[in-house]
C-alpha cells in the first residue's frame, strides 16, 4: 500500500505554532467582555500590506487561543527569509490590540525528524517539526523569534467613555442646582449650568469605577465612592441629588 506524499506528511506533524491569552486590562487574568476575534497576518516588507495566514485556529471562552498547522507548509521558507507577522485582536467596546513579531532564519527551525507512521506500507519518514519553544519578544521592531511561540499576552483597553449628568435639589427634584462643582477621580472637574446640567469635555479615566464628588453653596456636599462606568455606552449619564444645608 502506498499513500500520496501529502497524506503521508499530514499524519503526525500538525502542531500548535502560536498560543497565548487575551485579557481585559482593567481585570488582569480575565477575558474581555464580548466576542473575541483574533487574526494572524503576514506583513509585506515592501508594501506593508497584510494578508491572512491560513492556519487552524481555536479561541476559548477564557481568552486563550491557539493557531496550529503543518510546519512544512505554514512557513515553508523560514530557513531562507524572515516573516513579519502580526496578531490582530478585536472585541466590541475595546480598543484594537496588536502583537508584532518576526520569524526568521534561526538554525534548526523547523527541524527534520524521523517519525514512524503506523500505516501499512508507509515506512519511517522524515517530517518537519518545530522543536524549540520561542518566547514573546519586546521592543519595536520585534526581535526574531522561534516557533512554537507560546505565552503571548495581549491586554485590551476598553474604549473610553464620557460622563454627563444633572445635579438636583433633593427636596425639589425638578430644580437643577446652578454652579455646582462636580469632580471625579484624578482631579478632573466641571460646573453645572443654570439648569444643573454638566458634561466633562474629556473622556473618563480608564478604570472600573470613579469617585464623584459634588458641592454647591447652601447644599451639603456629596460623594459617590464607587460609580460604576458602563463601557457599553459611549456616554454615561448620572443624576445626583444634594440636600439643602440647614439654616
Amino acid at each position: 500500500m502506498s499513500l500520496p506524499a501529502l497524506v503521508r506528511s499530514t499524519t503526525l506533524p500538525l502542531q500548535v505554532l502560536l498560543s497565548g491569552r487575551v485579557e481585559d486590562s482593567l481585570k488582569p487574568g480575565e477575558p474581555p467582555r464580548g466576542a473575541l476575534t483574533i487574526q494572524l497576518v503576514e506583513i509585506d516588507a515592501v508594501t506593508s500590506e497584510s494578508r491572512d495566514v491560513s492556519l487552524g485556529k481555536r479561541i476559548q471562552a477564557d481568552g486563550t487561543f491557539a493557531f496550529f498547522g503543518l510546519p512544512e507548509t505554514a512557513f515553508s521558507r523560514i530557513a531562507e527569509q524572515t516573516y513579519q507577522m502580526r496578531l490582530e485582536v478585536s472585541v466590541p467596546n475595546y480598543q484594537p490590540g496588536r502583537f508584532n513579531f518576526n520569524l526568521g532564519a534561526i538554525p534548526g527551525q523547523p527541524e527534520r525528524v524521523n517519525r514512524v507512521i503506523s500505516l501499512e506500507g508507509v515506512p519511517v519518514t522524515q517530517v518537519w517539526l518545530f522543536t524549540r519553544e520561542g518566547t514573546p519578544s519586546a521592543g519595536d521592531p520585534p526581535m526574531v523569534t522561534t516557533l512554537p511561540l507560546t505565552n503571548v499576552l495581549i491586554q485590551l483597553q476598553r474604549n473610553p467613555v464620557r460622563l454627563q449628568g444633572r445635579v438636583i435639589d433633593l427636596n425639589n427634584p425638578l430644580q437643577g442646582i446652578e454652579n455646582a462643582t462636580v469632580a471625579v477621580t484624578d482631579g478632573a472637574n466641571t460646573t453645572t449650568n443654570h439648569q444643573g446640567d454638566f458634561e466633562f469635555p474629556e473622556p473618563m479615566p480608564l478604570r472600573e469605577s470613579l469617585q464623584i464628588s459634588v458641592s454647591a453653596p447652601n447644599f451639603d456636599a456629596k460623594t459617590l465612592d464607587r460609580y460604576e462606568l458602563d463601557y457599553t455606552q459611549p456616554i454615561n449619564s448620572v443624576r445626583i441629588s444634594l440636600r439643602p444645608s440647614p439654616p
